[in-house]
């Protein structure tokens, strides 16, 4: 039986809780701080799936240290403005460059195209698994031609459908101009937006339910770059992506826009599919995503198979090719920069408050961490 733990909450746990349920898995569920020899001893692996969640972080480190695996699922789809863009991971916020790399021995992407991403982002070890909370989904190809009934648009958002206050800002331009031309149609639509924007556009929301249920009930959906998007298409539902920051986009779809106007534009064909455009997204959906109900197992049968072949490879093990390895190194540097800048900020908190944090085990994640992100530079070079 292998031990394993996460450093995550139930919510999280949720998303891959049929893992954990591997009759060859013993799961110890969350463990708590402090992260270090003593504390880690009881496992054998750690599962996380949050990059930006900092106890998951230093307990990853902390596991680089000690030789104990570590497995990371990733929850939904990556796109470029949380990966290179967002505010949020700048050092100087104390954050971390988002995915580059993770601190895991074993990556689990989405699909193929997120395998290929991940790798090209320091993650080597990345495996095209899919996403075991998807594996609920029935896979459909995509509906040809006229819906049997009126036909219904269902409107989405990421959760955090920007990343600085320039893109909010265009959002909710954006947003507004939609609403108001599609509120002179007859088009029957629903909105699944963030609180925020709902308040700012004076747009009533209904985020009752799951996006399962959501989705069950639409014709067609129009999303910001969001995991709805890969559910919508394994369900067979023509997707249209919408990115009015004109980025490029990490979700490809058969269905592109960049403006309010050009979405309008677009929803004759969306509502009613011809082949070759149903087809597309099929196409696309395939490499994105693997749906085939499986990925439950497939991630489970990795870790077992990591201790039965000894497969523990070097956490941040690179691709060579595409991204330059100078990109690499910067972004571990500033990966043991900002690890080292969040524990003296703890460091500093338990001199001015009550909570116990104690000196030798902010010592020892700082030393792991710099260690082990130091070593996958000097391979590097």
């Amino acid at each position: 039986m292998i031990r394993l733990a996460t450093t995550e909450n139930d919510a999280r746990i949720h998303h891959y809780a049929e893992v954990t349920k591997d009759p060859r898995i013993e799961w110890l569920g969350t463990i708590s701080e402090p992260y270090n020899e003593t504390s880690l001893a009881g496992i054998d692996a750690l599962l996380i799936s949050c990059d930006n969640y900092l106890p998951s972080r230093i307990a990853a480190a902390a596991c680089g240290t000690l030789g104990i695996p570590v497995f990371h699922i990733l929850d939904g789809v990556v796109d470029w403005r949380t990966t290179f863009e967002n505010p949020k991971y700048d050092s100087k916020h104390h954050g971390t460059p988002l995915f580059q790399p993770l601190i895991a021995n074993h990556v689990f992407t989405l699909g193929p195209l997120q395998q290929l991403q991940m790798r090209h982002l320091g993650n080597g070890n990345a495996h095209a698994t899919g996403l075991p909370r998807l594996d609920r989904i029935k896979r459909r190809p995509c509906r040809i031609g006229d819906a049997a009934e009126s036909p219904s648009l269902l409107i989405a958002t990421a959760n955090t459908p920007w990343a600085t206050d320039q893109q909010r800002d265009q959002l909710i331009r954006e947003f507004r101009q939609l609403h108001t031309h599609l509120q002179k149609s007859n088009l029957q639509t629903t909105y699944r937006i963030s609180q925020e924007l709902a308040e700012k556009t004076a747009i009533s929301a209904d985020n009752t339910g799951s996006a399962t249920q959501a989705l069950e009930k639409c014709t067609a959906l129009i999303t910001t770059p969001s995991t709805m998007a890969v559910e919508a298409m394994l369900s067979g539902v023509p997707t249209l992506i919408f990115d009015p920051f004109a980025l490029p986009v990490f979700t490809p779809s058969a269905w592109v826009a960049t403006h309010w106007q050009s979405l309008i534009a677009s929803l004759p064909s969306l509502l009613s599919p011809t082949k070759p455009l149903a087809t597309y997204q099929d196409d696309l959906c395939q490499f994105i995503a693997i749906g085939d109900g499986s990925a439950t197992q497939r991630v489970a049968d990795k870790i077992v198979a990591t201790f039965e072949n000894q497969d523990v490879a070097p956490p941040t093990s690179a691709t060579p090719g595409k991204i330059e390895d100078a990109q690499k190194i910067h972004a571990l540097s500033q990966t043991i920069a900002a690890l080292e800048a969040q524990l003296h900020e703890a460091t500093h908190k338990q001199q001015s408050t009550e909570h116990t944090i104690f000196q030798p085990d902010l010592q020892f994640v700082i030393k792991s961490a710099a260690r082990y992100l130091k070593q996958s530079i000097k391979g590097r070079k």
